[in-house]
C-alpha cells in the first residue's frame, strides 16, 4: 500500500494525472497494485474548491500479468440539469461543461432571482461571484475537476440579504436575442412596446427601448453584415430552387431603375376596354405596385435573401390553402363568381331583349341597344369577352331562353380550372447547410446612400399625379367649442379686452360694416360689434366681390 498525499486544492496545476502517475511509478515498482489516496486540506479564504463534507477519493492502478493498468476515476459530482419547472436550482457538486457554460447558468440564475452579479474571481481557473447588492452574503465559486475543462460548482451561499432590482445591465441586447428569438421571428412586426410587456411579464426586468431594437434587429438578422453575405449567396439559393422546382429558372441581372421617371404606358395594361381578351378578366387596379410594397412592409428591411425566403413561404402557403378550399368547393362555379352571376342577373331583369333568332338577340339599355349572341358568348359591350362572365344584356338572354347560367361561364373561371392553376405546389427548401456549391464570382451588393435625416417611407410620386390630402386643421376647443385652437391654446377672455375682428370691404356704394356680419371672424367672442362704416375700397371688383382689407381692433 502507498502513501497518502496531503494536496491544497485538487487542481490540474497542483495535481495532474501524471503526477498521480509519477506517484504510482515511483512508490509502487515492481509490485503488482498500489493505491494513492488524498484528502482535502481545509483552504485559508473561506472558500473550498469541493463539497464542504469531508471527501476521500482513491484512484487504483492495477497491473497483472504485465499487461497495461487502467486508472478507475470516480465520480465525484452530479451533472447540471434544469429542474422539472424549467428552472435553475444550484447545489455545491453539480458539474458543467467547462467554465463558458458555468458563467452562463450563473447569469441566468441572477436574472431568475432577480439580483446583479459581482464578479470576484473571473478566471480559466477559479470563478468566483457574489451578490452586487451591498451586504449580501450570496456567493458562489466554482473551478475545474481533475481533467481541467469539467467545472464543478464547490462552495454555494445560496441566502440572499437584498431586494430585487427591476433593473439589470446583465441583461444586453445579445441575451434578449438567444432567449426571445423565435417569438421575435414570429412576429416582425412586434412594437417595441408590446415586446417590453412581454419582457417585463417573463423575467420582471425594465429594458431599455435602444436595447429590445438591437435585440430585434439581432434576431430578424437587420445588419450590413448579413446584408452583403446574402447577396453572395444568390447563385447558391437559385441552384436550390431549380434542383426543388423542376422546370424553374432563376435570372440574376442588375436594372438601373428611375422611379422619377415618366414612361408611357401602353393602354392595354390600364384600360379594361383594350384589355386582352385571353386573360378573362376586367379586374383594374392602377396601384398594384403599392399593394404588393404593403404586402411585403414588414419583410422590406430584412436582408434580401431573408426577404426571399420570407416572401416564398408566404407564396407557398397561399397556394396550398387555395388549392384546398378549392377542394371543398360543392359546385362547378367558385364562390366569388357564383356572387357576380348572381348580382349580375338581378340587373337583368329590368331589360327586355328581343329575339331575333335562335340565339341572338337586340338589346335596348337607355338610350343604346347592344347585340348579344349566345352562340358565340359575345355582347357590344364587349364586358362579355373580357371577363369571361355574361354582362347584364347576356344575362337577360339567358334568362329569358331559361338555359343554365353556368354553361356560358369560361373554362377558365370554373373549378376544374381553378384546381389546374393551385396543383403545381412551391416545393419546401432544406436547410441552407444543404444548398449545392455553384462556382460564381463575388457578388456585392448595391452601394447604400445613408442620409443623416430619418429615411423616407412615403412613395415618391410622380409629376402627373396630385397632391396627397393632408389632414383637416378644423379641430374645435373643448372649453369655448369654437374652431380654430384647442384647448392647450384657450385664452379666457378678460372684461374689456380687446376683440380683433376681420372686416371685409365692398366695391358697392353704401354697404356698411354691418352687411357684412356673416363674413366678420370673431377670434375671442360670437358676437358683432357696432363698428363705424367702413371707406370704400377704390381697388374693389364689380359684382360684389368681397376680399380682406384690413384688421380693425375695437375696445
Amino acid at each position: 500500500m502507498g502513501e497518502s498525499f496531503e494536496i491544497g486544492r485538487f487542481t490540474r496545476d497542483l495535481f495532474s494525472l501524471k503526477d498521480l502517475w509519477d506517484c504510482v511509478m515511483h512508490e509502487t515498482l515492481g509490485l503488482q497494485f498500489a493505491v494513492c489516496s488524498w484528502r482535502q486540506v481545509p483552504s485559508t479564504d473561506g472558500l473550498s474548491d469541493v463539497n464542504e463534507d469531508n471527501i476521500s477519493q482513491e484512484v487504483v492502478l492495477e497491473n497483472g500479468s504485465g499487461s497495461e493498468g487502467e486508472i478507475d476515476q470516480p465520480n465525484r459530482g452530479t451533472t447540471f440539469t434544469l429542474g422539472e419547472d424549467g428552472r435553475i436550482k444550484l447545489e455545491v457538486g453539480q458539474l458543467f461543461k467547462n467554465a463558458t457554460h458555468f458563467r452562463q447558468i450563473l447569469l441566468e440564475y441572477s436574472i431568475q432571482e432577480g439580483f446583479r452579479l459581482k464578479r470576484i474571481r473571473n478566471e480559466r481557473k477559479r470563478i468566483t461571484n457574489g451578490c452586487k447588492a451591498e451586504g449580501c452574503q450570496w456567493r458562489v465559486h466554482g473551478s475545474p475537476t481533475y481533467d481541467g475543462i469539467t467545472y464543478m460548482l464547490k462552495t454555494l451561499r445560496p441566502k440572499h440579504d437584498c431586494l430585487s432590482v427591476v433593473k439589470n445591465k446583465d441583461i444586453t441586447a445579445r441575451w434578449l436575442r438567444k432567449r426571445f428569438e423565435t417569438l421575435i421571428k414570429d412576429n416582425p412586426d412586434m412594437n417595441i412596446r408590446v415586446l417590453a410587456s412581454i419582457v417585463l411579464r417573463n423575467i420582471g426586468v425594465y429594458v431599455p427601448d435602444h436595447t429590445l431594437y438591437r435585440a430585434k434587429r439581432f434576431a430578424l438578422k437587420i445588419g450590413d453584415k448579413d446584408h452583403k453575405e446574402s447577396y453572395n449567396k444568390l447563385y447558391r439559393y437559385g441552384g436550390i430552387i431549380i434542383e426543388r422546382n423542376p422546370g424553374s429558372y432563376v435570372k440574376l441581372s442588375t436594372i438601373s431603375y428611375d422611379p422619377n421617371l415618366n414612361v408611357p404606358i401602353p393602354l392595354e395594361y390600364w384600360t379594361v376596354h383594350a384589355f386582352d381578351t385571353i386573360t378573362k378578366t376586367d379586374h383594374n387596379t392602377n396601384n398594384v405596385v403599392e399593394v404588393f410594397n404593403g404586402w411585403l412592409n414588414k419583410y422590406r428591411a430584412q436582408p434580401l435573401l431573408t426577404m426571399m425566403e420570407n416572401v416564398r413561404r408566404k407564396f407557398m402557403k397561399r397556394m396550398q390553402d387555395r388549392y384546398e378550399a378549392a377542394m371543398s368547393w360543392e359546385g362547378n362555379i367558385p364562390p366569388k363568381i357564383n356572387k357576380l352571376l348572381q348580382k349580375t342577373q338581378q340587373k337583368g331583369r329590368y331589360l327586355d331583349p328581343l329575339r331575333c333568332d335562335q340565339l341572338e338577340f337586340e338589346v335596348v339599355y337607355g338610350t343604346r341597344q347592344f347585340v348579344v349572341k349566345l352562340d358565340d358568348q359575345t355582347c357590344q359591350c364587349e364586358i362579355w369577352a373580357v371577363s369571361g362572365i355574361p354582362c347584364k344584356h347576356a344575362m337577360a338572354c339567358i334568362t329569358r331562353m331559361r338555359q343554365n347560367v353556368e354553361d356560358y361561364v369560361h373554362e377558365y373561371l370554373k373549378k376544374p380550372a381553378y384546381l389546374k392553376t393551385y396543383s403545381n405546389a412551391i416545393h419546401a427548401i432544406p436547410d441552407e447547410s444543404l444548398w449545392p456549391e455553384v462556382e460564381h464570382g463575388t457578388v456585392l451588393p448595391p452601394l447604400k446612400m445613408r442620409r443623416s435625416s430619418r429615411p423616407r417611407l412615403s412613395r415618391r410620386r410622380g409629376v402627373t399625379e396630385p397632391a396627397r390630402v393632408k389632414r383637416s386643421m378644423g379641430f374645435r376647443c373643448s372649453k369655448c367649442q369654437e374652431v380654430g385652437h384647442n384647448s392647450r391654446t384657450y385664452k379666457v377672455p378678460v372684461q374689456g379686452s380687446r376683440t380683433e375682428v376681420l372686416w371685409f370691404s365692398s366695391s358697392q356704394e353704401g354697404t356698411s360694416s354691418q352687411g357684412h356680419a356673416g363674413n366678420a371672424h370673431l377670434t375671442s367672442q360670437n358676437l358683432m360689434l357696432n363698428a363705424p362704416q367702413q371707406p370704400q375700397s377704390s381697388q374693389g371688383t364689380q359684382g360684389g366681390t368681397q376680399r380682406a382689407q384690413n384688421w380693425t381692433t375695437i375696445d
